[in-house]
């Protein structure tokens, strides 16, 4: 087993034991006599329907920040790519989700852009800074399943977690190993790198305590929310 750690504090670890208005009649005038002419068109306008957030996938949202100095997210910031919302909390995003109960954005689902920023630093930077009047976020909202998995030596993966994240994100997924297998057997749900391990058993932990729960066991149903 091995495990590296930057300055943010993030894990990366291998687990080896594991892993028209009418026409009117027109009046001539002389020309210089013409008053301009104002024309006037009553527009009725057409009230869009925003469609609603999907089951899992991505879309969409613009959030009005009129009165509020931040969006209200608790984030996990575990994987260098996309942040993971752990929950909402008083702010901009919840009036938004009161306001559009459809459309509202939830814990586990991540951010893959907030206006221009489209990665873990860039997007920590831009709301620790001043928001524009209307935050345009871009998030994927997971499929969450479940996968059996038995093992006697290393599940095939590298994950990368912290001492408060939520389960750990999935790095690298090997050629071989219990993992592989998996994905070989079931294409269609196969585990890929971004993916988060969010349970073991049933049972919700952080980085560290699932690590070492899936060092000690060999009969594994682990909790995936696929992105």
């Amino acid at each position: 087993m091995w495990c590296c750690a930057d300055a943010s504090g993030t894990v990366a670890e291998e687990v080896q034991a594991v892993t028209a208005l009418p026409e009117a009649t027109p009046v001539v005038q002389p020309e210089a006599l013409k008053p301009a002419v104002k024309a006037e068109v009553s527009v009725k306008e057409a009230k869009v329907k925003e469609e609603p957030a999907p089951e899992f996938g991505p879309f969409s949202v613009q959030i009005p920040m009129k009165g509020f100095s931040s969006l209200g997210l608790l984030l996990d910031f575990t994987s260098d790519v996309r942040p993971m919302v752990k929950t909402v909390e008083v702010g901009a995003v919840e009036k938004f989700n009161k306001l559009n109960p459809s459309r509202s954005i939830q814990p586990y689902d991540v951010i893959v852009a907030l206006d221009e920023a489209a990665n873990s630093s860039e997007i920590f930077q831009k709301m620790e800074g001043t928001l524009s009047h209307t935050v345009n976020l871009k998030l994927v909202r997971p499929k969450k399943q479940q996968v059996p998995i038995s093992k006697t030596e290393g599940l095939g993966l590298k994950l990368e977690y912290k001492s408060t994240s939520l389960g750990a994100v999935i790095n690298v997924v090997s050629s071989s190993g219990p993992a592989a297998k998996w994905n070989s057997e079931h294409p269609n749900e196969a585990l890929c790198a971004g993916d988060r391990i969010l349970a073991v058993n049933g049972r919700e932990m952080v980085g560290p305590e699932m690590l070492e729960q899936i060092k000690a066991t060999n009969e594994l149903m682990l909790t995936v929310l696929k992105y």
